[in-house]
């Protein structure tokens, strides 16, 4: 363990660059996205065991400082902090995410957004967490976002990510939408323009109810990549519709019955604008395989299946 920093158990941070994505454990959906949460359960009782901790530390841009943050458990419980060091390891602050609703009680990731403003991911469930904005001298929050699956761009201006949704909901009511800070950009009905969602707003209905099918949904498949030039995003989502065996309110409940799914890589740019192509996949395919988004240069996207390349040209 370096000199200086006090760690509960672990200091595990996860990287600002991944764009290699295995479905069954990291993917964005709901269930691929609890499983990630999971893993890092188990990771926490390993260490707990005697497996050791995990002491990678995160630079900042001009690599003079590092950040990483500590964990806690049922037989260690603290507050967690963000703990800053230097280039030797020596600690240089420490500090909890204050929020108005208390501190962060478990951070899953930190990042840089500058030279001396830190990214800090809090978990709140499987469909909700907070990224904050942190001011890395202070510790005073400075921006918040709410959602899950926050990828900052090569910039380190922007955090994309999938924007909040109602955890216990029918499919058709928990449809994805991406958001860069609290923009969203992704889907919008047709003619509208990227719009600001102000905190616990419903961001702008996509799905259709025809008689008893609910079309359109939107399901991302893959954590975001950013393009190089920070001005696009890349992804995989599939389009499903939802039918009810009637209109009865247990047939509600139970959420239909899925059909006519459809897939695309897809990109989309700060304006709102996208370009997508068909995958011959289905979404259940991909959670037993690895899918690798990769930006070649700031038009060309580029996914890697097992079976081989989808090549998406920006127009």
């Amino acid at each position: 363990m370096k000199s200086g920093i006090r760690l509960p158990t672990t200091t595990c941070i996860g990287s600002a660059s991944e764009w290699t994505v295995h479905a069954s454990a990291m993917a964005l959906p709901r269930g691929g996205y609890t499983q990630g949460v999971m893993i890092r359960a188990v990771l926490a009782v390993l260490v707990l065991a005697g497996a050791g901790a995990c002491e990678d530390r995160v630079p900042s841009p001009t690599g003079v400082l590092f950040a990483q943050y500590t964990e806690c458990s049922g037989q260690n419980p603290c507050t967690p902090e963000v703990v800053v060091t230097n280039r030797s390891g020596g600690e240089v602050r420490r500090f909890a995410i204050q929020t108005d609703q208390g501190p962060c009680g478990s951070i899953l990731n930190v990042q840089w957004a500058g030279e001396n403003v830190i990214g800090a991911e809090c978990h709140v469930n499987p469909s909700l967490g907070y990224y904050y904005e942190v001011d890395a001298t202070t510790g005073k929050v400075m921006h918040e976002y709410l959602g899950y699956g926050f990828v900052r761009s090569p910039d380190l201006a922007k955090v994309a990510h999938v924007g909040w949704i109602i955890h216990f909901a029918p499919a058709w009511v928990k449809s994805q939408y991406l958001q860069v800070g609290n923009t969203i950009l992704y889907p919008l009905p047709p003619g509208m323009k990227p719009v600001d969602q102000k905190p616990l707003e419903m961001a702008p209905e996509v799905v259709t109810a025809k008689g008893l099918v609910y079309a359109g949904v939107h399901e991302f498949q893959s954590r975001f990549a950013w393009s190089p030039d920070s001005r696009r995003l890349g992804f995989i989502e599939c389009l499903v519709d939802y039918r009810l065996r009637d209109d009865s309110r247990q047939a509600f409940e139970e959420g239909g019955k899925r059909e006519n799914e459809r897939c695309f890589v897809v990109a989309v740019g700060l304006d709102g604008t996208f370009d997508r192509t068909p995958i011959s996949m289905a979404s259940s395919s991909m959670s037993a395989q690895q899918v690798v988004l990769r930006w070649t240069d700031a038009r060309t996207l580029v996914a890697t299946f097992p079976s081989g390349d989808v090549q998406l040209q920006v127009r």
